[in-house]
């Protein structure tokens, strides 16, 4: 869109000047002077000490709507129509007063101040002179301005303010001050929020404030209108305009001879007898301009507001309205170029773009583009787009361990899912979507041994060698399996004989150890039969019951094994007993007993006289239990020999009866 920046200055009223900060539009104090100090009465009379600049426990805060209504009354901390506010004071008690104050020149721009505040106080119940109170002051070159004070103090039944508890408050209330009579003299404003002077109660006020000019606004008379619309500045609680009606804007027929007025009163609780007259003064002129404007096809001219759509070449009127001054008529003068054309149809792929321009597109769809040319109207491209999506394919690929599928130009190893785009010549692109498994591959151990110059065949590998080996084993239909063969390769035997000993003969009871380890140099391998519980062991000890025969192979289950019988012969023990025993209580050979290492059990055991009558007798009985005391009817038997049979029981479970004679000697 074109713009006519020189109309702007021609049909429109000059700018207004620059407003300061005092309303706080910048956020901030900014034009204004912050103060605090003591607050003591003396003598029935309030008094304020020791003004110090700056602030004290915020004392003085910018608010906005961002911080919500007053939490302790409910009302709202800016005033309406305004982005900012100032609180002055807070709800910290000890006898402080917080101020803010800006001096300014009145103008004709403005010459009418404008004020909005809102009030909390607490009502301890203190005498007037003592209680929590607030102000607004304006002077004029430091002379107190007529309908320039408002002071109020805590307490009840004040007109314009509401009670909650133990505080009173007041919502936004709009005041005013008429400066047109004091044009170029210098306004002070100031603003005192306090509380009480026995330091335990505190108030604090919202403040917001606007300089404007003193005028009935929005009127506008021209030749051909005889009605206007009047408006009255806001925040006054009486109207009466010069005909009669009440309200702060009217509607009215117009007679440039008559005069146009409207008085104003502010609240009745500021002072109402500070009434302001505003006298309305219409402009009537009118502005004619004539303008030639060269514009390309399709330009939008804005004129002030309004706008002209370049189609053609020609000459058209626009009425533009002026505030506060009658509408003024431009003749412009009209040329219009014709753009460049182009129309375009193309196709492209799903994810290529197409560019236009500074701008690019990838969907379907028809585009209208203007491109800027130096020197020359804008070109318009017009484009009409089809995408063509790309082919999807997706599949469920299964692979052996240690292959690798390729999908597109990569190679992949491991099992998941991978999306890739796969380049096609004269074609757009295909998605491949593949979800790959990946079969591990069985795995066995095995332990061989061979014979020197034999070989292991696993599936279609011969070893030969000593060591560990991993061998891939071919599966038709089916993922290869690795095999970890452990093999050992030993030394072939020799053919004579190659061990000491193959006969070995012991006591029962005793044990052996039976050597076969080979007097020959190499490795080999050894097994028992029978079954010792040691493995791969040359020499075992033995401790066997019976007559045996011990077989040791030598690289059992290779091409070299070899086995020899080993032969132990189990001799019986030597079975001892005493010739004498005294049984006389010196615990000295006292009992009765045999003597065998290789006995199980005494299954047996009887005495018998000279006579060969049994005069003891015992069964079942372990090998070192005493077989007679010498006791007969419960005394010593009489000296002299005793005959006894007795049954063993061997190691081997082999049974055995012998009989002999003992002396007993007391």
């Amino acid at each position: 869109m074109k713009t006519l920046p020189w109309l702007l200055t021609v049909l429109t009223s000059c700018a207004a000047l620059a407003q300061d900060n005092i309303g706080f539009e910048r956020g901030t104090f900014e034009g204004w002077t912050l103060s605090y100090g003591n607050v003591h009465e003396n003598g029935f009379v309030t008094l304020f000490r020791n003004e110090r600049a700056g602030t004290l426990n915020m004392g003085h805060k910018i608010t906005s709507a961002a911080d919500g209504p007053d939490p302790r009354v409910g009302i709202a901390t800016v005033a309406a129509g305004s982005s900012y506010s100032a609180r002055i004071g807070n709800s910290s008690t000890g006898s402080y007063y917080d101020k803010i104050s800006t001096t300014f020149v009145a103008t004709q721009e403005k010459s009418l101040f404008q004020y909005k505040f809102a009030v909390v106080l607490q009502d301890p119940g203190h005498p007037t002179f003592k209680q929590p109170a607030f102000s607004i002051l304006v002077q004029i070159d430091g002379e107190k301005a007529p309908c320039g004070f408002y002071e109020v103090a805590a307490g009840r039944g004040i007109p314009g303010f509401k009670e909650k508890s133990n505080l009173i408050y007041r919502d936004w209330t709009t005041g005013s001050i008429d400066l047109r009579q004091y044009i170029g003299k210098k306004i002070t404003i100031s603003i005192r929020a306090q509380d009480c002077t026995e330091g335990g109660h505190w108030g604090y006020a919202y403040f917001d404030a606007e300089l404007i000019k003193s005028e009935i606004r929005t009127g506008v008379y021209c030749q051909e209108d005889s009605t206007i619309i009047l408006k009255a500045p806001d925040g006054f609680a009486a109207y009466e305009w010069f005909n009669g009606q009440k309200t702060n804007q009217i509607k009215t027929k117009f007679n440039k001879n008559s005069a146009v007025f409207v008085k104003v009163k502010p609240f009745s609780s500021l002072d109402e007898n500070c009434e302001i007259r505003f006298e309305f003064n219409p402009a009537t002129d009118v502005q004619v301009v004539s303008y030639p404007f060269t514009a390309c096809e399709g330009d939008i001219l804005k004129l002030s507001g309004q706008t002209i759509r370049a189609t053609k070449s020609e000459t058209t009127y626009v009425r533009i309205p002026r505030a506060g001054y009658c509408d003024s008529i431009v003749t412009v003068h009209l040329k219009v170029n014709s753009r460049g054309l182009l129309n375009q149809k193309l196709t492209i792929c799903e994810g290529d773009v197409v560019k236009v321009g500074s701008r690019t597109y990838n969907k379907s769809g028809v585009y209208s583009d203007t491109l800027k040319r130096i020197n020359q109207c804008d070109s318009i491209v017009n484009t009409t787009l089809m995408v063509v999506a790309l082919t999807r394919y997706a599949a469920k690929v299964t692979m052996c361990e240690e292959e690798t599928y390729m999908l597109g130009d990569t190679a992949i190893k491991h099992g998941g899912v991978y999306t890739r785009r796969i380049k096609r010549a004269n074609l757009c692109d295909s998605v491949t979507t593949i979800d790959l498994s990946v079969r591990l591959l069985p795995r066995i151990g095995i332990s061989k041994s061979i014979c020197q110059g034999d070989s292991l065949m696993v599936g279609n590998t011969a070893l030969k060698k000593s060591g560990v080996h991993l061998v891939g084993v071919k599966r038709p239909r089916d993922c290869d399996s690795l095999v970890t063969v452990h093999l050992t390769v030993f030394e072939p035997l020799p053919d004579k004989e190659f061990i000491k000993k193959t006969q070995y003969s012991l006591m029962l009871g005793d044990s052996v150890l039976l050597t076969g380890k080979p007097n020959v140099a190499g490795d080999f391998s050894y097994d028992w039969l029978p079954t010792v519980g040691c493995i791969n062991c040359p020499d075992i000890m033995v401790k066997p019951l019976d007559d045996i025969t011990y077989t040791i192979t030598y690289n059992k289950g290779t091409s070299c094994e070899r086995s020899i019988p080993i032969k132990v012969t189990v001799k019986p023990c030597p079975f001892f007993f005493p010739d004498v025993f005294t049984p006389n209580g010196d615990k000295q050979n006292d009992t009765f007993k045999v003597f065998c290492g290789c006995l199980e059990r005494i299954e047996q055991f009887i005495v018998f006289n000279r006579w060969g009558e049994p005069i003891h007798s015992g069964k079942d009985m372990s090998v070192d239990t005493p077989l007679w005391d010498g006791m007969y009817e419960d005394k010593i038997a009489a000296d002299g020999p005793y005959s006894f049979l007795i049954g063993l029981r061997y190691l081997n479970g082999k049974t055995d009866k012998k009989r002999g004679t003992v002396y007993l000697m007391r």
